[in-house]
């Protein structure tokens, strides 16, 4: 569905020309539209005026104001509205909120003046738990015999609804007062039920994150035009003025009309009943208005995965070590929020729901960098392996508290824990301890604790009550909740031994809001078929590379010899426990070196003692089959700032540009190779990359592969050493750019060629990597 604003212009030139609106989005089938007149107090013209559309189709419609009879046809003023757009069928928003959107085909008319007046009875597709407000609107104009809206619009046709329960309504085609024109072929009706009274917020599925927020009231008692403009508060609170849609929910007394919209502020709508003038524009008998409202034009899709949304931190706990405390290597994917590991934990490849979990046994924990605010709504998610025992656990010693074991998944800086498990025998609870220091514990059902790998979810409401889902089902709530800097995981923050989660975790997530049943359901289905959360596929982490006997590889490692910290540094630190066979013998390291007089690069052979340097990508050459890998050097941090990163977390590789950007003279061949430099370049990450994400940086200004060979500065492709490939040219060389179909990786432990050309000489030139 989608929401705009749009303002149609005034008719009095005579002119037959709609208005066309097209789309924000495509729909597979024509949606259904609906809009309100606007009054504006004067401004959109005083004579009785309406809205008509026609031709809707999957990418627009045509929408005019047209005049009843007893007027001139031409309306005298612009009139700005927000029309809704949505697909047919029964939906339901992401926080339960019921929609149910149809049409029906009909000639049954209602109006003071025509003869044979009737209803058509509309059924839902399903029952609704309370009375929905009901938005309808005509969506052809089949029986039209004047040309609009030059002329008067006849027969005159608004949307009448009446006789709203749990089941149905009944609709007709309303002529109100008019007697012009007879109704002799079928129109659509448009209709959308929704329930009355509800508020929440969805995400715009534009990919900005906007959060939309929507609410629907019912106005009682509204009269006529003449009797006045009729307010009421909206229930949230809005920066600007909102989108009304709105429609009368019943048709009181003989006289017919429809809602118009007479004054908009971000706290206030006001409607009143619009009649043709017949004798008068008072209403008698006042009617129910039901309106929609959302906050603001949005896109929604509910194909389009939201609940990246307000996702604060992540931890997939797929490194493929810990180094322990004083390194933040268990690292956060979305917000940069890494955590250090402390007593032993480690990742575990062996048993997990995604590629490995973390082994937080015993006294285990890890401790963010930096801690995360978290606001008076947020959701905490992680698989947690259970049963939870009280083997090698600390015993409480809480018998006031009716428990003997507690089990914490993580805490706030020096305020208290978030939610808890409690164990006393076999009896399974839970637990919220707020920042106040109050502890409110319920029992469970002792299934829960039976073994296996479980989604716990943890989601807190404003209300300062916390919800407990299990496998995506709700479970229970606890009138608690608590809220503040989030910093530790898997134990208290007073860190006394035995109080922590002990077992194993994996794909711990914590948002800054809370996730509806819905959408906790979605993760739940995404991570247990061992995908991403939102539904995307993960890719395998490599922790080691292998290389054939008698063979060559170019070779990237994922280490970051940057870190100061990073004491693993050199080719025996790196290869030396891993290959087989004797260094110079049986294989060796060599790396590439540039010239700074032209554009000449030749190859090193390194000793063991040689460090390796960050970014660069080396040969590595054996006699022997070997298996080799980082060997517990520093992980990679990602941590350049640039605005330009396509993704959460990206580092830079710096890169040698040219130093002549001119070719050799014919009598001069060593002056270089050309208005070239070709830099052997080593990926340094633990999960493939798209070469498309990544960003060319010269002095500054960010480039695509494309953008980068378009400007001059060299090749949009890269070259890889895969000759074992069907590919591969006679070097072993296979090639790929950002636009190659189907992609083109950068793949852990493998090295690549950069191309860079002339324009390059004297600019700093970096490769920006994203973390994917």
């Amino acid at each position: 569905m989608e929401s705009g604003t749009i303002t149609l212009p005034e008719t009095t030139t005579g002119s037959t020309t709609w208005q066309h609106v097209t789309f924000k989005q495509s729909y597979d089938a024509a949606p259904l539209v609906f809009a309100m007149p606007n009054e504006g107090s004067g401004y959109d013209g005083d004579d009785p005026a309406a809205l008509r559309i026609k031709n809707v189709t999957t990418t627009g419609f045509d929408i005019v104001q047209v005049e009843a009879e007893g007027q001139d046809g031409p309306h005298p003023e612009m009139m700005p509205i927000h029309y809704l757009a949505m697909d047919a069928g029964e939906h339901t928003l992401p926080d339960g909120t019921k929609i149910i959107a149809g049409t029906v085909d009909t000639t049954a008319h209602q109006g003071k003046n025509t003869s044979g007046r009737s209803w058509e009875t509309v059924t839902f597709s399903s029952s609704f738990a309370s009375t929905p407000i009901v938005l309808g609107m005509i969506q052809t104009v089949n029986n039209e015999q004047n040309q609009i809206p030059g002329d008067v619009s006849v027969p005159w046709m608004v949307t009448a609804i009446s006789n709203i329960d749990l089941d149905g309504f009944d609709t007709a085609l309303d002529m109100v007062k008019t007697d012009e024109g007879t109704i002799k072929s079928n129109e659509t009706i448009a209709y959308l039920a929704i329930p009355e009274g509800v508020s929440g917020v969805f995400y715009d599925s534009n990919g900005t994150c906007r959060k939309i927020a929507y609410e629907t009231d019912l106005i009682t008692d509204v009269k006529g035009w003449d009797n006045g403009c009729y307010i009421q508060d909206f229930n949230q609170a809005y920066s600007s003025a909102p989108n009304v849609i709105g429609n009368m929910q019943t048709r009181n007394g003989g006289d017919g009309g429809w809602l118009r919209r007479c004054s908009l502020s971000e706290t206030q709508i006001g409607v009143t009943v619009d009649e043709d003038v017949y004798r008068n524009r008072k209403h008698g008998k006042g009617e129910n208005a039901g309106l929609l409202i959302f906050s603001e034009d949005f896109t929604y899709d509910s194909t389009v995965n939201t609940t990246h949304c307000d996702l604060s931190a992540e931890y997939r706990l797929d490194e493929c070590y810990w180094l322990g405390s004083g390194n933040f290597d268990v690292i956060d994917s979305v917000g940069g929020n890494d955590a250090e590991a402390y007593n032993d934990a480690q990742p575990d490849r062996n048993d997990a729901i995604v590629n490995f979990s973390g082994d937080f046994v015993s006294d285990r924990y890890a401790q963010t960098e930096n801690s995360i605010s978290i606001s008076s709504e947020w959701t905490f998610s992680l698989w947690m392996k259970f049963p939870l025992d009280a083997a090698g656990h600390q015993d409480f010693s809480s018998d006031s508290l009716g428990f003997d074991y507690y089990f914490s998944t993580g805490s706030l800086n020096g305020r208290g824990d978030l939610p808890a498990f409690t164990l006393d025998g076999t009896d399974l609870g839970w637990a919220v301890y707020d920042e106040d220091g109050d502890l409110t514990v319920q029992d469970l059902d002792d299934s829960i604790n039976d073994a296996g790998w479980k989604m716990v979810t943890f989601v807190k409401h404003s209300d300062d009550t916390t919800d407990l889902y299990i496998n995506g089902q709700f479970i229970d709530s606890i009138d608690l909740g608590t809220d503040g800097d989030f910093m530790y995981l898997f134990t208290s923050d007073d860190n006394v031994t035995g109080q922590t989660l002990s077992t194993k975790v994996d794909e711990v997530k914590l948002w800054n809001r809370a996730l509806s049943a819905q959408e906790i359901q979605e993760i739940y289905n995404n991570e247990s078929s061992g995908k991403n959360y939102d539904g995307t596929s993960r890719e395998p982490v490599s922790c080691s590379a292998s290389i054939a006997a008698n063979t060559w590889e170019l070779v990237g490692i994922p280490a970051d010899f940057r870190n100061p910290n990073n004491t693993k540094k050199t080719v025996a630190d790196i290869f030396g426990d891993d290959m087989n066979g004797t260094y110079g013998t049986d294989w060796r390291v060599y790396r590439r070196d540039y010239s700074d007089s032209n554009n000449s690069s030749s190859y090193t052979f390194l000793d063991t003692n040689d460090p390796l340097e960050f970014g660069k990508a080396y040969w590595l050459g054996s006699k022997l089959d070997s298996r080799w890998s980082e060997n517990g050097a520093v992980a990679v941090d990602y941590n350049s700032t640039n605005p330009d990163c396509p993704a959460a977390r990206c580092v830079e590789i710096d890169l040698k540009s040219v130093s002549l950007n001119f070719g050799p003279p014919d009598n001069d061949p060593d002056d270089g190779t050309g208005p070239y430099r070709y830099n052997m370049t080593g990926f340094v990450g633990k999960s493939p990359v798209d070469w498309a994400d990544c960003r060319f940086i010269v002095d500054g200004a960010a480039y695509t592969p494309s953008a980068f060979e378009n400007a001059g500065y060299g090749s949009k492709q890269i070259w890889q050493y895969n000759p074992g490939d069907g590919n591969a040219d006679s070097n072993g060389y296979t090639t790929c750019d950002d636009t190659t179909p189907g992609s083109c990786k950068l793949e852990p432990y493998k090295g690549f060629w950069v191309e860079l050309h002339g324009p390059s000489k004297g600019k700093t030139i970096k490769l920006l990597i994203p973390k994917e």
